[in-house]
């Protein structure tokens, strides 16, 4: 049993040739791995292919991680990378038709979220934030939003952001600061609106 083990226990031993030990990093990681790609592919089965993916050159490249950086911070440089592929890929090589519109992140936070019982006027005005939240977040330009998902969705750390996106820490603290100002005055009109 795994359970128990520190991350570093489980790297090395998956680096030994546990199986076991890095199902269990898996089994750790599988969630924000799969809310952080669906946050680039925007489409539910195409996340969970590249999260798959991701995991499967994890397990290929276990031997070449250093403990330099996180477990996390690796597993999610590898999904940036593989979902930037994909998208590379998918949009070289096909059309999204309006039948597989993409996954916004609305229903993005509805699978990654875990819900609670609401009274049906709460779930009403709960899922009405939830669009303007959406579009707020989706408004972002890419360097803003990237940053954001990253930091409020997977709660990742400034420094993990700084290595996955290859940006200096002052980068990624302002543009957190700028996204989550950008993303205020966007709800301001949302709650002036609902007085």
């Amino acid at each position: 049993m795994t359970d128990g083990f520190d991350e570093k226990s489980l790297v090395k031993k998956a680096q030994d040739g546990d199986k076991g030990a890095f199902e269990e990093l898996m089994r750790r990681y599988e969630k924000k791995i799969y809310c952080f790609v669906l946050s680039y592919v925007k489409n539910p089965h195409d996340a969970e292919d590249v999260t798959q993916d991701t995991f499967l050159r994890a397990y290929r490249f276990i031997n070449s991680f250093a403990f330099r950086s996180s477990v996390s911070t690796w597993l999610h440089t590898i999904a940036k990378n593989m979902s930037m592929t994909f998208i590379k890929k998918k949009s070289t090589y096909s059309c999204v038709s309006a039948e597989t519109e993409e996954m916004d992140l609305y229903e993005t936070s509805v699978v990654c979220a875990a819900s609670g019982q609401k009274t049906p006027e709460d779930q009403v005005i709960g899922d009405e934030l939830m669009i303007y939240i959406k579009n707020a977040i989706e408004s972002l330009p890419d360097e803003f939003r990237e940053v954001i998902v990253m930091r409020e969705i997977n709660s990742l750390s400034y420094t993990e952001i700084a290595e996955i996106t290859e940006s200096e820490l002052g980068t990624v603290k302002s543009r957190i600061s700028r996204g989550r100002a950008m993303l205020r005055e966007f709800l301001s009109e949302y709650t002036g609106k609902n007085k």
